[in-house]
């Protein structure tokens, strides 16, 4: 089952009451893909550029990632209740880690997550196990949950149910490419491929086996192209 390649790595005796909100977050088993951005990283505003724009109580909720009680400024002086100032600060941290996984260290960071297979494996057969790297669909937030990319055969796949629902803009579309262009060693092509055959013989290129299933794909095109143009 395609289940059965992916980690089941999972967090389930983890202490959190000493650590730190960026530890916790990371912790839970739900953003088991998601690395530990440094502090230092998120207190560089540099870094952070463009985000407070999109981001309702910014500086409280850097406030809460950061576990700091600095003062908030006077537009961000209104109360907010726990729940909106959590979901906010976990978009935001999601937002800043996008940026951060791209950056060296993130990269590094990711690498030993990489290595761990925490990504879990490829469930083509002929990728031999080969550990995936997560990516956005789409850099803009609510579009897509976060999807599996291997570095051998180049395709896309879904995650286990249970981690389907991290954005996949966390991640972002550029996050994988950069770190096979970081680490090229990884990179890697399929050992063979699989040739369907009936009693043992090919199935002849000509046949609807396979150009039926082209005609197919031309039709699907066709019809998002039409419903774009709408």
């Amino acid at each position: 089952m395609m289940s059965d390649s992916y980690s089941s790595y999972t967090y389930s005796d983890v202490d959190t009451q000493n650590m730190t909100w960026i530890e916790r977050f990371c912790a839970s088993p739900e953003n088991l893909y998601m690395c530990e951005v440094d502090e230092e990283y998120i207190r560089d505003a540099f870094n952070l550029y463009g985000l407070d724009s999109d981001c309702p109580h910014y500086k409280k909720a850097i406030s809460m990632i950061l576990g700091s009680d600095e003062s908030s400024s006077d537009s961000d002086s209104v109360d907010v209740d726990t729940n909106t100032l959590t979901d906010t600060a976990e978009y935001l941290y999601g937002m800043i880690h996008a940026r951060y996984i791209i950056s060296l260290d993130g990269l590094e960071a990711m690498l030993e997550k990489f290595k761990s297979r925490h990504f879990g494996v490829c469930p083509r057969v002929f990728c031999h196990e080969q550990p995936l790297l997560p990516v956005g669909l789409s850099d803009k937030p609510n579009v897509s949950g976060v999807k599996l990319f291997c570095p051998c055969c180049k395709e896309v796949y879904n995650p286990p149910e249970e981690l389907g629902n991290i954005d996949g803009a966390f991640f972002g579309t550029t996050f994988p490419h950069m770190f096979l262009l970081q680490y090229p060693e990884y990179l890697s092509s399929p050992s063979d491929s699989y040739n369907p055959t009936i009693f043992g013989y090919r199935i002849h290129p000509s046949s609807p086996f396979y150009t039926q299933s082209a005609n197919n794909k031309r039709t699907e095109s066709d019809c998002r192209d039409r419903k774009s143009v709408v």
